[in-house]
């Protein structure tokens, strides 16, 4: 997969979506929120190199002031796609911690984000 299109991007999502991913969106909303989301640098993807194919897509969102990047939705049907995502955020965002929204526990924000980062890495 050469040139990654929205569309692709949003075939992925509608496949693999499961729990709380992008639950009960429309595709409609789905193609908006990608086209809008790439259009800010706000939406990434990785690719499997083995398969050529989407294996991750992260919608996200950066806090300057709080140095904190606030994880929207992520997707993902490898631990390999989780690591390189981990991999970004070190790499464009030294220093700074990640936060998501964790189902019923709300808004957690990872204190620890070295720790964390090192434990994907470890386990992928």
């Amino acid at each position: 997969m050469k040139d990654v299109k929205i569309k692709d991007v949003v075939e992925f999502i509608m496949c693999y979506r499961r729990g709380k991913a992008f639950v009960d969106w429309t595709y409609e909303q789905t193609v908006m929120a990608m086209f809008n989301g790439y259009k800010t640098g706000n939406v990434a993807h990785t690719i499997n190199p083995l398969t050529e194919k989407i294996d991750g897509v992260i919608m996200f969102e950066i806090d300057n002031d709080y140095k904190v990047v606030h994880i929207n939705h992520i997707l993902t049907t490898s631990r390999a796609a989780l690591k390189k995502f981990v991999q970004a955020f070190k790499l464009l965002y030294p220093g700074w911690d990640l936060q998501g929204n964790r189902g019923e526990k709300g808004l957690v924000r990872y204190w620890n984000t070295p720790r964390l980062c090192k434990l994907i890495s470890l386990r992928s």
